[in-house]
């Protein structure tokens, strides 16, 4: 793309660590903002303000057109299920995931408090003492009872690999940061009770390094990984792994009704079941058919942005704080 001269060397070395100029012009640079302004000093060091707060360049870097500009570290992110996707690949998005975590925490009134590690039989427990089923919503309720931040990342760095969840701790308190990009919320239950086993069973904890997954429906042999799976179906079926048979013959429609008389029977959310039969049997064509004849194959981002808006103090928030959000669902 074209640059203006007086951003074009801040746009090409943002872009050589990660950061595209689309990204940088209207997800990190301020809404009112034209590149022509920074021809005069005074507004190309704003531009260099903007990007500093919101990404952690320092800003001696971002003033000197000849800086070579390195990624800020990330404390060390363990990275999991990477194959095919090398480490400094998804460093940018973790870095920008790290930011936005601290950002929404200075945001959110009363600050949350976490609750401790818990075994995920404790987890379902103490969900279904409320609810008929553990889903997206009940886990995410859970979850901010719990003292544990969870977030969906809307908008990440085209020039960066993608990753599917996080888990860190700022502070004293664990964030859960989901960047899978379906909509459904049974595919998203599974991924926040993964990263929830990453955090309730300490895989993470204050003073530790983040812990990222690259690709969370990938298998992997890694015994953190296997340990969050287990949690995840546990916390979700009350069994640690479950398979059903790949009836042949079975349709959509039929696969519906399947797994909502299992489900009532057995406390299992359907659309999870629907999930698990895709995967056991090998069809996961009917399986998303069926979710989508439940109505459960969008809707998972407007959850995960409600809880959390629910939770927010947005009077009077900085300028890079808001930007930052505006990279979240339902932001």
């Amino acid at each position: 793309m074209p640059y203006a001269k007086s951003m074009k060397d801040l746009y090409e070395r943002l872009r050589d660590v990660g950061f595209d100029a689309n990204f940088v012009r209207y997800r990190v640079l301020p809404d009112w903002w034209a590149d022509d302004l920074a021809a005069k000093p005074a507004n190309r060091a704003m531009a260099e303000a903007a990007i500093s707060r919101m990404l952690g360049f320092p800003i001696t870097r971002l003033r000197d057109p000849s800086a070579k500009l390195e990624l800020p570290p990330v404390n060390d992110v363990r990275l999991k299920r990477t194959k095919g996707v090398k480490a400094p690949e998804v460093r940018p998005a973790l870095l920008l995931a790290a930011q936005v975590a601290k950002g929404v925490l200075s945001a959110i009134r009363p600050p949350p408090r976490f609750g401790g590690p818990m075994p995920a039989e404790e987890v379902r427990q103490r969900i279904l003492g409320q609810h008929h089923a553990v889903d997206l919503g009940s886990l995410l309720e859970f979850a901010w009872q719990h003292g544990i931040v969870v977030l969906h990342l809307a908008e990440l760095p085209s020039a960066s690999k993608k990753f599917s969840g996080m888990a860190l701790f700022c502070g004293q308190v664990p964030v859960v940061i989901l960047a899978f990009r379906s909509d459904s919320p049974p595919w998203l239950a599974f991924h926040l009770g993964h990263e929830l086993g990453h955090v309730l069973l300490g895989h993470v904890a204050p003073g530790k390094p983040p812990l990222a997954d690259s690709n969370i429906d990938q298998l992997d042999q890694d015994a953190e990984e296997k340990a969050a799976d287990r949690f995840a179906c546990l916390a979700l079926t009350g069994l640690p792994e479950i398979q059903l048979p790949p009836i042949y013959g079975l349709t959509a429609a039929k696969l519906v009704a399947a797994s909502r008389e299992f489900g009532t029977k057995r406390n299992i959310d359907p659309g999870t079941l629907a999930l698990i039969y895709g995967r056991s049997a090998e069809r996961m064509p009917v399986a998303q058919n069926a979710l989508k004849l439940m109505g459960l194959d969008r809707g998972a981002h407007a959850k995960i942005g409600a809880a959390l808006l629910d939770r927010l103090d947005r009077d009077d928030l900085p300028e890079a704080t808001e930007r930052l959000l505006s990279l979240l669902s339902a932001f």
